[in-house]
């Protein structure tokens, strides 16, 4: 009977203790997987950072360009119907 209940204990034990690997090596493995995923949220919060940095830049370029073509334009409308006198200098004289 003692033999019977050591046995009993000693299988308990390796049972345990393979349970305790077992956890103690999915736990590295998901510690393993939480951090390259870190790693990647660390990668696109960057990437995200120079894309809007980006966005911002290319948007003042618009603006600029847009800006100008708008002067342009007011300044074409404002010398229509004027004659340039270097251009046509014996028209109207």
């Amino acid at each position: 009977m003692k033999k019977h209940a050591e046995d009993q204990l000693l299988k308990v034990n390796q049972d345990t203790e393979g349970i305790k690997q077992e956890y103690e090596t999915n736990l590295t493995r998901l510690q393993a997987s939480l951090r390259i995923s870190e790693l990647q949220v660390k990668s696109l919060e960057s990437q995200l950072q120079q894309k809007t940095r980006e966005n911002e830049e290319l948007t003042k370029i618009c603006d600029e360009l847009l800006n100008d073509d708008e002067e342009e334009e007011n300044d074409n409308v404002e010398s229509e119907g004027v004659i340039d006198e270097d251009i046509y200098p014996y028209t109207y004289t």
